[in-house]
């Protein structure tokens, strides 16, 4: 199971986003999100935004996104943007999973799984910020 696991971390962002798209049959157009967000590049933490993560980990808690008995959100770095489809670890790692660590969303087929799962909620729908990310 762990080899399969490490096939995964492989697959490059554009193609994880095209597998997950033609998997899901999705709208969403995962590649134009990763190209804007990261050119297409594998990336963790985006530089650029890291000074958010403390925030967004506090907010995430606050609404239950993130939980206080994982161990994971006693953290308080890298819950800010990264992944290659730049979404922040706070506010989409959940649709994952409720207990993760937030370098899964450097793993460009987790990070596309997420993007699809954020970008079809229902949060997502009413939100400018989210609607921004979403589209080209």
């Amino acid at each position: 199971m762990s080899l399969l696991i490490l096939l995964l971390t492989l697959i490059p962002p554009a193609p994880a986003s095209r597998i997950v798209k033609a998997l899901t049959g999705t709208d969403v157009d995962l590649v134009a999100i990763c190209e804007r967000e990261s050119a297409c590049q594998p990336i963790g933490v985006h530089p650029e935004d890291a000074w958010a993560s403390t925030h967004m980990r506090r907010a995430a808690m606050r609404v239950g996104w993130l939980k206080p008995w994982c161990p994971f959100t006693r953290r308080r770095a890298g819950w800010g943007p990264r992944g290659a489809h730049g979404q922040s670890a706070a506010y989409s790692l959940h649709f994952l999973g409720p207990c993760l660590p937030p370098e899964l969303l450097d793993v460009p087929l987790l990070s596309a799984i997420a993007a699809v799962r954020r970008a079809e909620s229902d949060r997502c729908d009413d939100v400018q910020r989210c609607r921004s990310w979403r589209s080209a």
